[in-house]
């Protein structure tokens, strides 16, 4: 990477803030200035300044959320220990009691979840499954949050940061309704503060699902309280989560972020706010259960062999329950007879509140409380997801080019051209998952072969925190094991293992130039970002297939472009990378293989073996020059990593292609097939390409007026 200067960074500042709104700049202006200043202000006057004026705490409603109440007697409360052990991101620590909430000793995101609290969910479970709640889990309740009331005066951070409010107003509520005896006075006038303090510090300087995470704690804490401005507060609330949800679920369902965690982690919060709702007898509006239906849908469609999802841009399967568990409870919430069948019991508390919709004469939906069921979470047998058609389309980009001297044009709406097979072996897809506003597929078929592809926006303009530079990356699953996988998400702490992560070298995809995609620079910024265009998808008898370019190399001198094509066959998957520039530069196209997996070179057939439980994946690269070389890096010189959980990093091996990108472009194939060697024959010339298999099946392009067609 090419080396700083002032005036770069100067510019690389500027093309990162000129998306943002001006209303969201200075939101983050006003927030950065009172972070620095009120804290230093004495408590008297720091009251008024960040609660506003206040009333006498109110008396906590007596008919909410009584279902998730613990059984009586409760246990005799044992003296504090003197250490408590906390285990976030896959780091364990034991601390001193007294507990020092903030500390250099912790990453920023390990003291967020500190102060959280959201180990209370799994004491609290862990009660329900027993019947009774022990005495060393009532007290570590009991004097953590003493201590953390007595630790972090108002508006200190990070206790104070909206965010660590907004999931602690959460669980503290869920503590104190299913074990009353915590609702004394200190507790209560402390969740009471909380709650105007975040009401007048919701996080429009960051929005997103920080904002939804807002306005759920405000609408779930809310409910506590027996008094009209708390009534007033949550009806608020409730108005802008429809106009956020508006703004933030594209139309095929995806949470904006465009990252499958936290499209969980905002479908769960949504699905709380809804059954809190419900249970304290308020009126749901519809355009709400809507857009949690939509969300619902998308999470059954991402959903792989074995319950996971890709891990596309910010994700780590610990940050949030897993997907069976989130779909299960929401399905049930939404009173559908979808949802994978619960293994591990009782994982949603609120799965406790046995609730439903009825229609009411506003034509809104109205969540009617029914009998407490104190039974574990409702259990589902089986699913049986609908099958998404890759119909042929194309999604024409929002932006046009203006790239002359590429001669850029849309790629008509064809289909691979297949051949040996008539109409009458004519069969339907398997059930693949399409979501082009989001710009996801996941190619499935008989053989328990699933193929994902990105070709999304990194993030929406406004927001980029949790982009990745990923357009047009793969990963690829058979059986419901990974094979092929981008690298994840280890931390979000700045530096070169969070710069490696969220890089272009870090995803199965191509870099050129040795350049990023999109600018990703400290820890959640990004200057300029790839845009996709050009998307299309459709299937023949026996292919389905997506196809997507980028402009994320378009810049002056280079002006490169990108563009794949990905197929999937009975046994076989295609990729054909078309490339193209106006100067010479390098490209490097990488294959992160999952931790375990080896490939053996066989050079009499140049095909690459990598031998899988019980059977081999063979890949065949097709369509090198001179100057391209392709070699296996093992485990241990690779420098790739697999990360499926914060703070774990897996060492594992890597497939790297690497050449020279003339002018005159380059078109790269990539044949990969279960159980025996692909025999192909590529034949490129006059800018047509054709793949043909030993069966007599064949696959055409066109790489001509700089663009990719199939043919």
């Amino acid at each position: 990477m090419l080396k700083r200067t002032k005036s770069h960074n100067l510019g690389l500042w500027w093309r990162t803030i000129r998306d943002i709104p001006p209303r969201q700049l200075a939101a983050r202006v006003e927030f950065e200035l009172k972070k620095r200043s009120l804290p230093k202000l004495p408590l008297f006057l720091r009251y008024p300044l960040a609660l506003g004026i206040q009333i006498p705490t109110p008396a906590l409603r007596q008919d909410y959320l009584q279902g998730l109440e613990l059984p009586h007697p409760l246990p005799i409360v044992n003296p504090p220990a003197d250490t408590y052990s906390f285990t976030f991101l896959n780091q364990t620590k034991e601390l001193d009691f007294p507990l020092t909430w903030n500390s250099t000793a912790y990453s920023r995101l390990w003291q967020f979840h500190l102060h959280y609290f959201d180990w209370i969910r799994d004491i609290l479970i862990t009660g329900y499954r027993q019947g009774a709640i022990d005495s060393y889990s009532l007290g570590k309740i009991q004097y953590l949050i003493s201590d953390w009331i007595a630790a972090n005066p108002l508006y200190s951070f990070d206790g104070w940061h909206p965010y660590t409010t907004s999931l602690r107003i959460v669980n503290w509520t869920y503590a104190i309704r299913a074990i009353p005896s915590l609702a004394n006075p200190a507790i209560a006038t402390s969740l009471w503060r909380q709650l105007n303090y975040l009401q007048r510090h919701k996080e429009y300087f960051a929005g997103g699902n920080h904002l939804l995470e807002n306005l759920r704690a405000i609408i779930i804490g809310g409910l506590n309280f027996s008094h009209p401005q708390a009534e007033k507060y949550v009806q608020v609330a409730v108005n802008q989560l429809c106009q956020q949800l508006s703004l933030q679920i594209l139309p095929d369902g995806c949470h904006y972020e465009r990252s499958p965690m936290y499209h969980l982690i905002v479908m769960n919060l949504v699905a709380e706010s809804v059954a809190c709702l419900g249970n304290a007898g308020w009126t749901v509006p519809e355009t709400i259960v809507n857009y949690l239906e939509k969300m619902l849908q998308f999470a059954l469609g991402i959903r792989l062999a074995k319950g996971s999802y890709p891990l596309w841009n910010d994700a780590a399967y610990n940050g949030v329950q897993t997907l069976d568990e989130v779909t299960s409870w929401v399905s049930q919430l939404l009173c559908k007879a979808e949802g994978r069948r619960q293994e591990a019991e009782g994982k949603s508390l609120l799965s406790r509140l046995e609730l439903k919709f009825q229609a009411n004469s506003s034509s809104h939906l109205k969540m009617t409380k029914l009998k407490v069921n104190l039974k574990n979470l409702v259990h589902f047998n089986g699913l049986k997801l609908l099958a998404l058609d890759l119909n042929p389309r194309r999604i024409e980009s929002s932006k046009q080019l203006a790239m002359s001297r590429l001669k850029l044009t849309p790629m008509p709406n064809v289909s691979p051209l297949h051949t040996g097979t008539t109409d009458e072996d004519l069969k339907l897809p398997s059930p693949s998952a399409s979501f082009p506003d989001s710009g996801y597929y996941i190619l499935r078929n008989c053989s328990d072969i699933e193929l994902a592809f990105d070709c999304a926006l990194p993030c929406p303009q406004e927001l980029p925190p949790h982009a990745h530079a990923d357009c047009l990356t793969i990963d690829l699953y058979f059986q419901g094991r990974p094979i092929i996988v981008d690298t994840g998400t280890s931390e979000y702490t700045a530096g070169e293992i969070r710069d490696r992560e969220r890089s272009t070298l870090a995803h199965n995809t191509i870099t050129i130039a040795n350049q990023n995609q999109s600018e990703i620079w400290g820890s959640f910024r990004v200057g300029d970002k790839a845009q996709p265009f050009n998307l299309q998808s459709g299937y023949s008898p026996d292919w389905q297939w997506v196809s997507a370019a980028h402009n994320g190399y378009c810049k002056p001198p280079l002006q490169s472009l990108h563009h794949r094509w990905v197929g999937l066959g009975t046994r076989e998957i295609v990729i054909i990378d078309y490339l193209e520039t106006l100067v010479s530069t390098n490209y490097i196209s990488t294959l992160h293989f999952a931790p375990g997996l080896v490939l053996n070179y066989h050079p009499d057939t140049e095909v690459y073996e990598c031998q899988l439980e019980n059977n081999s994946l063979y890949l065949k690269v097709i369509g090198l020059e001179a100057n391209d070389e392709v070699q296996w890096l093992d485990a241990k010189v690779s420098q790739s990593w697999y990360a499926p959980e914060f703070g774990l990093r897996y060492p594992r091996g890597l497939l790297q292609l690497q050449g020279t990108l003339p002018p005159k472009g380059k078109v790269v194939c990539i044949v990969m097939k279960f159980d025996s060697p692909p025999e192909v024959i590529w034949n490129y010339s006059n800018g047509q390409g054709v793949l043909e298999f030993e069966d007599k099946r064949a696959l055409k392009w066109l790489f001509q007026d700089k663009c990719l067609v199939s043919a």
